[in-house]
């Protein structure tokens, strides 16, 4: 993950994804890291920006897409975190339980940050997100 000028410290051997996503009028590339471990799956992600949009713009869309795809009608917990990694960076914090696509519930937790020219998010989505799983993925986010 050095070329995305960050490391992190993912429980397990991740595997690299790209696609292009919807976010609003405008379609970007989204690039991902991510394994599976401790029944959870681990997932950091990067997008930059369309044109036209910033990257406050895509972090805000990209939340309501997520609740989206989960269904979730349950209370979200949104707050402004701060990252040792990222210091001085504003981190939004997201929890939410909704569905996966076979029916099976799940909680998952997040945080979107913006560095430089692009949005970045890391994700933990588990039936139950322990503090075992949490705090070592969260606090080994470091940026360059």
């Amino acid at each position: 993950m050095d070329a995305w000028g960050m490391t992190a410290l993912l429980p397990c051997k991740a595997d690299h994804a790209s696609r292009q996503m919807a976010l609003g009028v405008a379609s970007t590339e989204l690039s991902m890291l991510g394994c599976e471990a401790m029944g959870a799956t681990f997932a950091i992600a990067r997008m930059k920006p369309a044109s036209g949009q910033t990257a406050a713009d895509v972090m805000a869309l990209w939340r309501e897409a997520i609740l989206r795809k989960l269904g979730t009608q349950t209370t979200q917990v949104v707050s402004q975190v701060t990252l040792a990694g990222a210091p001085g960076v504003a981190v939004t914090q997201l929890k939410a339980s909704g569905h996966q696509p076979d029916g099976q519930p799940v909680t998952l937790q997040a945080i979107w940050l913006a560095q430089g020219v692009h949005a970045y998010q890391a994700v933990i989505f588990a039936q139950k997100i322990t503090a075992d799983m949490s705090e070592p993925f969260f606090s080994g986010l470091k940026f360059q």
